[in-house]
């Protein structure tokens, strides 16, 4: 039985249920109803059974409707739910980031969804930009380059100061931070949220760096004050040459680690990049996907990868410290316990901005019990088996040049060729020839030979 019309029909030929009879039976098996579903059970197999059904086939099939209450679908129900698959893959197929833009805007207040959505994105070939002062909206917009965040969602700036922003932005481009100051209406943003501006990455195209803009905030939204408070005095046109440019303040640059920490901040999750980049790969390859940590069977092994963002120790019913942590991937964020054995061996690896690997079993609500865990940086060195690179498409003199390149990065990593002979491609596995799978040479390589000719595996 897949819809519940085919549910009615057959109690009204098997057992002969009445229309109202047939429509009460679908409610008592849609919505587990047990006494409802016990007296027509009685009623079904004394139908059918007069009508010459065999008791046990009566019974077998009310077996199977009793298992049907748990996906039991009518057929208007399937029909829209098909209507509306189709459309949503057709949008995602032929309109990617107009519907991947609309899908991040309407679950803009929800930072999981957002991070789940954005992997998406970035599986898709689509970039999501940083929010910019001279390019964003309200929400998420799509541009020549991906899709573009909205200044809607950078925290502590609201909807008027969003407005202030769209409406000065209509005399064209900011020029500078100064420029920004002397046009928004001050009014309706404060310092705070400027900052968060910064943080974000919004004001990055006005020149400099994020230090150097909020070190020089404070002057700017002097000078922005001054140059409104004689607007309104009619004391400069609106129209008229602005003084000269201010330079902005010579100041060190935040780490890449630093900047990408401090938007989180006002993101709620990492745009321009993400700490975990340098491990993506081997994140993608060796790392349990996030999607399928809630489908797994509990007991189920998992890896998972990420970077330590909180910690709650506890102790035991015998005084042992345990651990709560909270681990932060590509895809999302999950729990993990280390119990006393795991948390005394690993327990160092386990505090705040460490990247781990944490190898356990799942557990309920998608957490994870540790029993092993290691530094990201050793993912290569225990679980990369072979370095494969295509050769299919190589010349003579791609190949001299290639193990050239390879002896330079000589290491103890066994390395795998694809090779086209008369008989078929073939793999072939180097005798002479183990590599150290490094970055720079995965760099390299790609850069050379196309980055599907070359993964780890």
């Amino acid at each position: 039985t897949v819809y519940q019309e085919q549910l009615m029909q057959t109690s009204k030929d098997m057992a002969g249920f009445t229309g109202g009879e047939a429509d009460t039976l679908r409610k008592a098996v849609a919505k587990k109803i047990p006494e409802l579903m016990a007296s027509l059970k009685k009623k079904f197999v004394e139908g059918a059974v007069q009508r010459g059904v065999p008791k046990e086939t009566a019974e077998r099939i009310w077996e199977g409707w009793e298992e049907f209450g748990r996906y039991a679908f009518n057929k208007s129900h399937a029909a829209a739910y098909a209507f509306v698959a189709y459309q949503t893959a057709y949008l995602k197929a032929h309109y990617p980031k107009e519907f991947m833009a609309a899908n991040l805007t309407s679950v803009m207040e929800n930072s999981d969804r957002v991070t789940v959505l954005m992997e998406e994105c970035r599986r898709m070939g689509i970039r999501v930009l940083p929010p910019d002062v001279n390019e964003s909206d309200v929400s998420f917009t799509v541009v020549d380059e991906g899709i573009r965040f909205g200044l809607g969602a950078v925290k502590n700036v609201g909807a008027p100061a969003v407005r202030a922003i769209l409406e000065a932005r209509k005399e064209g481009p900011f020029r500078s931070i100064y420029d920004f100051c002397e046009r928004v209406d001050l009014k309706a943003l404060n310092k705070r949220m400027l900052e968060s501006l910064i943080l974000a990455g919004a004001m990055d195209g006005l020149g400099g760096h994020r230090a150097q803009l909020l070190k020089a905030l404070d002057v700017a939204v002097a000078r922005g004050q001054t140059v409104h408070q004689e607007r309104r005095r009619g004391q400069i046109s609106l129209f008229g040459a602005s003084p000269p440019e201010d330079k902005l303040p010579r100041v060190k640059p935040w780490s890449k680690m630093e900047a990408l920490a401090k938007e989180k901040e006002v993101l709620g999750f990492y745009v321009s990049g993400h700490p975990l980049d340098p491990y993506r790969e081997e994140l993608e390859i060796f790392a349990t996907p996030w999607s399928k940590l809630g489908e797994l069977p509990l007991g189920s092994e998992v890896r998972v990868g990420g970077i330590v963002t909180g910690k709650k120790t506890l102790k035991d019913r015998s005084g042992r410290p345990i651990a709560f942590v909270t681990l932060e991937g590509l895809g999302g964020t999950v729990e993990v316990t280390a119990f006393h054995e795991a948390y005394e061996k690993f327990g160092e690896l386990l505090n705040d901005k460490r990247a781990i690997m944490v190898v356990g079993r799942l557990s309920g609500n998608s957490k994870v019990k540790a029993d092993e865990v290691f530094p990201l940086e050793e993912v290569r060195e225990r679980m990369v088996k072979a370095l494969c690179i295509d050769l299919r498409g190589a010349s003579e003199e791609d190949l001299e040049a290639l193990k050239s390149e390879l002896e330079r990065y000589s290491g103890r990593c066994p390395l795998i060729l694809i090779v086209r002979t008369k008989r078929g491609d073939v793999l072939v596995r180097s005798r002479s020839i183990k590599v150290e799978p490094s970055q720079e040479l995965l760099a390299e390589l790609r850069r050379e030979m196309g980055s599907d000719a070359v993964r780890l595996i």
